[in-house]
């Protein structure tokens, strides 16, 4: 059953003997009626389901697990400038890197372009999550295909690797996102789902950004955050923390 996405919390998998049924995501984002997300990898494209466009061709949202298995590279989520770098799907030689299985190197390709250069084009939200040991799934936050002061090429680069295995050259892309750490309402996510884009339950700083690329609430809620740290560190300088 789908759930509200609260930053900071895990959601555990589920007590099933099946893998496929037991498996977090996967039954984070059951909606009734409606398909929900894969069982497997990192990058998982949900595409919209209207019933008055359904031709709809257009992802709903994509969610993005850091499963911190991969042994070519680690993303990375710094919490305090709220970038998170993520390596993209593609690990094979015998592959163009657009044709991955789950298409998560075109997705990111897409809505990076329309991140940065299409304001009126529709963006699908990226849910980010990261495994745990016990195998459940933290949300982190909603991230961003855009990042204030980088341009379009440092943001989204493709990138050359090795295989350690084979020894075999790759090509793979690496993003680079900017997290807002806001709760995803589950009205919200029923809407994206149908299609519905703008919505009444969308987070307001989903919709800034949409707007006008404004992220400031981004920082406004890291400086909130840093504040009464700042407040504890003048006062114990003083002589009274």
């Amino acid at each position: 059953m789908i759930v509200d996405l609260v930053p900071g919390t895990n959601y555990l998998k589920g007590s099933d003997s099946n893998h496929t049924r037991r498996e977090p995501i996967h039954n984070i984002f059951k909606f009734p009626g409606l398909r929900g997300v894969g069982n497997m990898g990192g990058i998982r494209r949900s595409m919209q389901q209207n019933p008055i466009n359904r031709s709809s061709q257009e992802e709903a949202f994509v969610v993005l697990l850091d499963t911190g298995k991969h042994e070519n590279w680690q993303n990375v989520y710094d919490s305090t400038s709220g970038i998170l770098t993520y390596y993209v799907d593609n690990e094979s030689s015998r592959q163009h890197y657009l044709s991955t299985n789950n298409g998560g190197n075109k997705a990111l390709q897409k809505f990076f372009q329309r991140a940065y250069n299409e304001p009126e084009a529709q963006l699908a939200p990226f849910f980010y999550f990261e495994k745990q040991v016990d195998d459940s799934v933290k949300y982190i936050g909603i991230a961003i295909p855009y990042v204030p002061g980088m341009t379009e090429v440092d943001a989204l680069s493709l990138r050359s690797f090795t295989n350690p295995r084979t020894g075999l050259p790759f090509e793979n892309l690496v993003g680079h996102f900017t997290v807002l750490e806001v709760t995803a309402k589950r009205e919200w996510l029923y809407d994206l789902k149908r299609g519905i884009t703008v919505s009444e339950h969308a987070p307001n700083e989903w919709l800034r950004f949409l707007v006008n690329r404004d992220l400031s609430s981004r920082f406004e809620r890291q400086l909130a955050s840093e504040r009464p740290r700042r407040q504890q560190r003048l006062l114990e300088n003083t002589g009274y923390g």
